[in-house]
């Protein structure tokens, strides 16, 4: 794994209780600033203490300019106490501040406290929602993640394909959202819907998905050399007229101008497209937006 090293360690309840004098570190941890040991409850009596060594990233530029994003992590109806804690000490150790319930109130249980020992601000600020559409009505891109794949979209990036299509988007997003479904169904058809790309852990295996907390992680790990420590320490340079949400609206008022309405598979696919463009492609779609409005604009004129 670039830049840090994960490994797991099964200890009994008995043995948690005392320090972890045997954790052993490999080599080259030295070399690293700050070893973040955190306790996860998997079933009564037994943990797994993975020992997480970090190497912060340096932030990475796209053509030579740094990219600044600030991510929230929304987990949707979570019903593990654990899950949430132990997603609240990841993102910390990561560097990432801002974490969204949606129809819980699982950050407030005291297990999740237990587990989240050190992050206890992440959870005093997490936010609460009561609907998917209220979490992300506020964000430039989201991001929803799924454990399977479904017929509803066709295409499905890694994490490490998201950090690549995110970083191409420097100028035009700034607030992403990542979508984590319930722990044992995930996210619906609809909450997908909501969401401007899918993404997908490859994994394999016969049973081929991870724990909640897991998966929050991984996205983490992957995507904080592009987050920024807190956004008053970044100035905000986006337009509003730049946005992807806008672009994207812009161009789903066009194709029903012109007969393709929501439903339209080729509208739709156009439309999820979309994702994948980078921020000068972008850029150009709003400028054929513009003339392609102006067509429709002179069309209705003269019908009038």
């Amino acid at each position: 794994m670039k830049g840090g090293w994960i490994s797991f360690l099964g200890t009994s309840a008995q043995q948690h209780q005392k320090s972890p004098k045997n954790v052993k570190t490999p080599p080259y941890a030295p070399s690293f600033p700050k070893i973040h040991t955190v306790p996860l409850y998997l079933y009564p009596g037994f943990f797994v203490q993975p020992t997480v060594a970090i190497q912060p990233f340096p932030y990475d530029s796209v053509g030579g300019i740094v990219v600044y994003m600030e991510f929230r992590f929304i987990l949707v109806e979570p019903s593990v106490p654990e899950n949430v804690g132990f997603v609240a000490r990841a993102l910390k150790t990561l560097g990432f501040h801002s974490l969204a319930l949606v129809n819980s109130e699982l950050h407030k249980h005291e297990k999740t406290k237990w587990v989240a020992h050190g992050s206890w601000e992440i959870l005093e600020q997490t936010a609460e929602y009561p609907t998917v559409e209220d979490a992300v009505k506020d964000l430039d891109f989201i991001v929803a993640t799924t454990a399977r794949r479904r017929t509803l979209n066709h295409d499905y990036h890694t994490p490490k394909d998201l950090r690549r299509l995110l970083q191409e988007k420097e100028g035009v997003v700034h607030r992403v959202g990542l979508l984590f479904g319930r722990e044992e169904s995930g996210l619906t058809n609809t909450e997908l819907a909501v969401a401007h790309c899918v993404s997908s852990i490859p994994l394999s295996g016969t049973y081929p998905s991870l724990n909640l907390a897991q998966a929050v992680l991984v996205y983490a790990y992957e995507l904080s050399p592009i987050q920024t420590a807190t956004s008053s320490h970044v100035e905000t340079r986006i337009s509003k007229v730049e946005t992807f949400s806008v672009l994207r609206a812009r161009v789903q008022r066009i194709l029903r101008a012109i007969g393709l309405e929501d439903e339209n598979l080729v509208g739709k696919r156009l439309v999820e497209r979309l994702a994948l463009l980078s921020a000068s492609d972008l850029r150009l779609v709003h400028s054929l937006c513009a003339r392609i409005e102006n067509v429709l604009s002179l069309q209705e004129e003269k019908k009038g």
